[in-house]
């Protein structure tokens, strides 16, 4: 599993420095990957154009940190209801979050968010 941070020897005001390491950057942009041909394949197999969640996405430091918002927020978006009711769970990015190489880039209640999500968004 990749680990988030590694601390650095180097504290400042005597307090570590965390940088992720090439393990967590590498499966980040991998997640990334997946978010994006995720909304790719939303256009053309379920004829859906997720608009919001490419903005979203576009103004995100990472689609990790986006996934930590969205499942947080309070909110199902259309595209998640688009994708549960398709039968396309993995097509929503809380799907993508479950996956078992990417549950190491988030807390337990993270995960537990975003089934709930999936479980709960019926349009």
């Amino acid at each position: 599993m990749a680990t988030s941070t590694t601390q650095s020897a180097f504290p400042l005001k005597g307090k570590p420095i965390n940088f992720p390491t090439a393990a967590y950057l590498a499966l980040d942009a991998e997640f990334g990957r997946c978010v994006a041909q995720a909304m790719v394949d939303s256009q053309v197999e379920l004829k859906y154009t997720p608009t919001r969640m490419i903005s979203m996405l576009a103004a995100a430091p990472s689609a990790v940190q986006l996934a930590k918002a969205l499942v947080v927020s309070g909110d199902f978006q259309t595209g998640l209801k688009h994708a549960v009711n398709a039968g396309r769970r993995d097509l929503a990015i809380e799907g993508i979050m479950l996956l078992p190489k990417f549950v190491s880039l988030f807390t337990k209640g993270e995960l537990d968010a975003a089934q709930f999500r999936l479980d709960n968004c019926n349009a």
